[in-house]
């Protein structure tokens, strides 16, 4: 079974599921995408136990961060659409260790937070963001 770390992996955001695609350049980390599912109670007088069964699955955010330039275009439109509160569609892609694209997701959302820093001697200047999802997740 083949392993894999993150090598490769980018993210990029677009107008439509289908792009066109703006690679957000210098990922540093993407966090995970995950959904969680709420619990709903089905107990009846005449359960033992309480009983549920799995209800609407509630998107979640995900943290990314990239090193941040200050000069690059599309950084500086990750601050303007987090500033303007734009909802868009993002890609996440994974690459095998010779460059193939082995696992993409898309899904729609908008920048929930964004910072800039640590303002240092010793670090590269970081550009850390959050997404939150609207929906769901296409795998393909």
């Amino acid at each position: 079974m083949a392993k894999y770390i993150g090598k490769g992996a980018d993210i990029s955001f677009g107008p439509s599921a289908t792009g066109p695609w703006t690679k957000i350049p210098q990922a540093e980390t993407i966090g995970e995408l995950r959904s969680q599912s709420a619990q709903v109670n089905v107990t009846d007088l005449d359960s033992e136990e309480e009983e549920f069964i799995p209800g609407i699955k509630s998107p979640q955010s995900t943290a990314c961060s990239i090193i941040w330039d200050p000069q690059n275009i599309v950084h500086q439109q990750v601050l303007d659409d987090a500033e303007a509160g734009v909802s868009q569609y993002f890609r996440i892609q994974v690459r095998n260790p010779v460059g193939s694209v082995i696992s993409t997701a898309v899904f729609f959302g908008s920048y929930l937070d964004v910072a800039t820093g640590p303002f240092s001697n010793t670090e590269a200047l970081k550009l850390p963001f959050t997404l939150q999802r609207s929906g769901g997740i296409t795998r393909s």
